[in-house]
């Protein structure tokens, strides 16, 4: 399956808003991408952006569901509020989409919801993509170019990260502990590694 064949996929699972949204991510990705990483190109970008939010109209039912029936790892955090199991679904419907398995492709998918120092160059790329890609209104346009300014996806990731933080800790809800260990990681000035 080629990006053009998994973009049709996606388009009948997904809301426009949603097919929308998925674009706009897929093209702020390859944009950091092209900026940041030599390991990858704006075709694995591409890819990541339009998957990560397959799953995401899904019930938290199925998503559970889904996770129990195909033996898929779980954060407490996931457990607790389903919805954000569906970058897991996600990965794993890419790889049974695609027939086969995309290591770093099925990581970025993973974990854009939570974030995680496994998550290598292209998920960062993904994270931050779908943190602020220009059709996104929970940010003005000098907070987008504010975090863009910074010179690493590392330095990126760490504002994400601790804005984030400081959300969820006003709404009085659990951090997950993949999200901290990957403040930490980046705090201490830990690299993305292809």
């Amino acid at each position: 399956m080629n990006s053009i064949e998994l973009e049709a996929f996606v388009a009948t699972q997904v809301s426009a808003r949603r097919l929308a949204h998925s674009r706009s991510t897929a093209m702020q990705a390859a944009s950091l991408v092209r900026r940041f990483s030599r390991a990858h190109d704006a075709e694995d970008a591409h890819v990541v952006g339009i998957w990560h939010d397959v799953a995401r109209e899904w019930k938290d039912e199925r998503l559970l569901s889904y996770c129990l029936e195909h033996g898929i790892a779980m954060e407490p955090e996931e457990a607790q509020e389903p919805m954000l199991l569906h970058g897991a679904v996600g990965a794993h419907l890419l790889a049974v989409a695609t027939g086969s398995h995309h290591a770093e492709w099925e990581l970025a998918i993973r974990w854009h919801t939570l974030g995680s120092q496994e998550m290598g160059p292209l998920g960062a790329a993904l994270y931050i993509a779908d943190y602020l890609e220009p059709l996104r209104t929970h940010l003005d346009t000098a907070q987008k170019e504010f975090i863009l300014a910074l010179g690493s996806m590392e330095a990126m990731c760490l504002h994400i990260v601790r804005s984030q933080q400081d959300y969820l800790r006003r709404k009085g809800k659990p951090i997950a502990a993949t999200t901290v260990a990957l403040g930490l990681f980046l705090g201490e000035g830990g690299k993305f590694v292809p």
